[in-house]
């Protein structure tokens, strides 16, 4: 199978960043073919940590220029003849990402929710119904994130998946960083 798995605040040191990185490195990626998108002005530092998880890049142009970002859009979906697309977002503005995949085969089109609002309210309540009627399937990290993406419109929950072994007590550690917070 071939996704396309992308944020779209683009590749950054952020909270999906992070959470795409985590989860695709562990994913099991023998029948999957692992696609993301990065926009122009994303460090290399970056590229290759994405690289390191198994994925293809496709450079295109930010979100902030929304009609070269579709025409982008459209084209890579096209050329790649995806089966899914899996956009993580922050709000209804998913909905412009949705409308660039029309006509360019990909049947499943997966929208997975990482806020519980937005700078934006009133533009998000009028997309949010063109996001519900192109969207295929639903995931959000949590009820919340859900409910302010899809509105009444089940969806799964998928939890952040944090590494808590990296934050538990160490003696060792407390006493080397005592005396350098003392």
């Amino acid at each position: 199978m071939k996704i396309l798995v992308y944020s779209t605040n683009g590749v950054l040191r952020d909270g999906i960043t992070s959470w795409m990185k985590s989860h695709l490195a562990r994913m099991d990626q023998t029948d999957l073919e692992l696609h993301t998108l990065a926009f122009e002005d994303t460090t290399d530092d970056l590229l290759r940590e994405l690289r390191a998880c198994g994925l293809q890049i496709h450079m295109v142009p930010s979100r902030t220029t929304p009609l070269r970002f579709a025409v982008a859009l459209n084209k890579t979906l096209r050329a790649g003849k995806y089966d899914a697309i899996h956009i993580n977002g922050n709000s209804s503005t998913v909905a412009l990402d949705l409308l660039a995949t029309m006509g360019t085969g990909v049947r499943a089109r997966i929208v997975h929710s990482h806020n519980t609002t937005g700078s934006h309210p009133i533009f998000s309540a009028i997309l949010r119904p063109i996001g519900n009627a192109l969207t295929t399937d639903r995931f959000a990290c949590g009820r919340e994130a859900g409910r302010w993406m899809f509105g009444d419109r089940p969806c799964v929950v998928l939890s952040n998946g944090i590494d808590l072994g990296a934050y538990a007590f160490d003696p060792e550690i407390r006493e080397q960083m005592r005396p350098r917070l003392s």
